[in-house]
């Protein structure tokens, strides 16, 4: 049975936006995000300031690596993030920092990730992430040796006859490892015409497309 976070945590917040979705989604629930430049974390604050969700939700100044420095362990039931998926040596870097720290593990590697979520993840809490279906070897390899059971993976889809560009996973700290694959989301059933699962969600989430 689901039941709704009470605590929860978006490493590499950036702009502050899951965070606030998840906010407007989860009306009782404590948010943090948690970012390491500081560019995004006053435009992150500013943006919590003018959502009205400020009693709720704060941004921190801080690394991923090192969480440990500002929060305490097991704090959360559900921690979220859309992780840097690319290798350092994997690729052109791009030359605008933000974008570079985004897309490269410049300032955290898969595996110190996957560390810090299992430190500030409480039992039963639930990790949920965005990754490249390319690395998910490696994903799976890196959460063998933690408690964090994957549970339910699912294939993001540009278009229905294309590849998967993204993978969703959800984990379950504890749990039996009894994963659940979901059908896959498309995008677009055409060039610039999205899917109606896709504007479903957009709008369960207060989304404009």
């Amino acid at each position: 049975t689901f039941i709704d976070p009470q605590a929860i945590i978006d490493l590499g917040t950036g702009n502050g936006i899951i965070g606030l979705l998840l906010a407007g989604l989860y009306p009782k629930a404590r948010i943090v995000g948690l970012e390491i430049q500081p560019e995004l974390v006053e435009i992150a604050r500013k943006n919590v300031e003018n959502s009205g969700y400020a009693e709720r939700m704060e941004v921190v100044l801080g690394d991923i690596k090192t969480c440990q420095q500002y929060f305490s362990p097991h704090s959360y039931d559900l921690v979220v993030t859309n992780p840097p998926y690319r290798r350092i040596n994997s690729g052109r870097i791009n030359p605008d920092p933000d974008k570079a720290v985004a897309k490269h593990e410049l300032a955290v590697n898969l595996s110190q990730l996957i560390t810090s979520v299992d430190y500030l993840l409480m039992p039963k809490g639930r990790f949920a992430l965005i990754y490249h279906p390319g690395r998910l070897y490696e994903l799976f390899t890196k959460l063998k040796g933690t408690a964090l059971a994957p549970r339910r993976i699912r294939f993001v889809h540009p278009y229905k006859w294309s590849d998967a560009k993204m993978v969703l996973l959800e984990t379950s700290k504890g749990a039996k490892s009894d994963l659940r694959g979901e059908p896959p989301l498309i995008v677009y059933e055409e060039k610039g015409k999205y899917t109606e699962e896709l504007k479903n969600i957009y709008s369960r989430w207060g989304l404009c497309l």
